[in-house]
């Protein structure tokens, strides 16, 4: 594909929002009285942050939560799903530092700088659980996603931060082998990128399986991108050709109805001319109930720079997260009050431009509001 397709297809998804989007997962069949036409909402996402310490450098380590001592809007974002019959269309489209962090690897800018998500969909099977997927998605990898509110705690993990992908440009597909577990399969331009930027297509493999009281999903990513090195920006027909690969497992437990849990493996590595590049990590969070409308979420997390490729050091790094939400009774409205401390076994956090601490340690405090409507 060239780029005038993708130019293209971003486009006409624009325009095409009043006519199509993604069916949300329904046991009614599309278009029945239960299941809306159009889904959307609107989400507000903003913070405050602070060093707990000397250190006077931007939040390190961080990716949608740099900034400090002042607040920060993180972003807005307006999600539609649009279902007409077996077709549709999704997207996730805002404003903040949310979208600009995703988008600041991608060397196409435009309109792609305002979407995370942008993708047709369709059920090419009558009463089957069949979907395809075409157009921008948020990356199968890890147990945290860039919706804020979808995850246990306000700032990402490491395993997110540094070692995963946000989303792939391309096609994707799933289908239930049986009641308990679902495969899918993905064709992709790269990671985080739209416009193909390394020559080849990356796969990728999902699996899901789910029982009662859990469910365990595995993802393997495999192409011919330079995750990490200044290669990215070299033309094609001079850019070494790396091969990176990324295994990724989550143990999710729902032991009762109000105590979530999850457990999460990730190794990456990137081959190329210089040798093999390596990052790996584990991470571990619980969410459990304290008072009304309070709850608290730990976490904990070991992540293994083995090259510097991810971070710019080889180091080993851990991380502490103690996270206190409260939602009051207004519908879809989090506070959340988190104290985080990250661990290295290096110098590498930063007063000025000397790196002077092997700890950094920050509070935060965050308001999420969401706006949902149905048609």
């Amino acid at each position: 594909m060239n780029h005038t397709l993708y130019r293209s297809f971003l486009a006409l998804s624009l325009i095409a929002v009043p006519a199509f989007s993604q069916a949300p997962a329904d046991p009614n069949p599309a278009g029945s009285p239960e299941q809306p036409l159009l889904d959307y909402s609107l989400t507000f996402d903003a913070y405050s942050e602070t060093k707990l310490g000397a250190l006077t450098s931007p939040n390190m380590l961080r990716n949608f939560d740099i900034a400090s001592d002042r607040f920060k809007l993180a972003g807005v974002t307006l999600t539609m799903q649009i279902t007409k019959g077996v077709f549709g269309l999704h997207f996730d489209s805002g404003y903040g530092d949310i979208y600009k962090t995703m988008n600041s690897f991608d060397t196409w800018g435009g309109a792609n700088r305002y979407f995370g998500q942008a993708y047709v969909s369709v059920k090419p099977i009558k009463n089957s659980d069949f979907d395809l997927d075409f157009g921008k998605f948020y990356t199968s990898v890890g147990a945290e996603v860039p919706d804020t509110g979808s995850n246990y705690q306000y700032s990402r993990s490491l395993l997110f931060t540094l070692g995963s992908p946000y989303y792939h440009f391309g096609l994707r597909a799933s289908k239930s082998l049986t009641k308990d577990l679902v495969i899918g399969a993905q064709l992709m331009n790269g990671w985080n990128d739209v416009v193909n930027n390394t020559g080849g297509q990356s796969a990728a493999l999902t699996a899901t399986y789910t029982k009662k009281l859990f469910n365990l999903t595995e993802t393997y990513l495999v192409g011919p991108e330079p995750v990490f090195l200044s290669s990215v920006y070299q033309p094609i027909v001079v850019r070494p050709k790396n091969v990176s690969q990324l295994s990724d497992s989550v143990l999710k437990l729902t032991p009762t109805a109000h105590i979530n849990a999850y457990i999460e493996a990730l190794y990456g590595e990137e081959k190329n001319v210089a040798g093999r590049d390596s990052w790996w990590g584990v991470a571990g969070s619980l969410t459990v109930p304290l008072i009304a409308h309070w709850s608290l979420c730990p976490r904990w997390e070991f992540y293994k720079d083995a090259t510097g490729a991810t971070s710019g050091l080889v180091q080993s790094l851990q991380e502490v997260t103690a996270t206190v939400q409260y939602q009051p009774r207004i519908k879809d409205l989090f506070v959340r009050a988190e104290l985080r401390s990250d661990f290295s076994d290096k110098p590498f956090f930063l007063s000025g431009n000397t790196a002077t601490s092997k700890k950094q340690a920050t509070a935060l405090l965050a308001i999420l509001y969401t706006v949902r409507g149905k048609k």
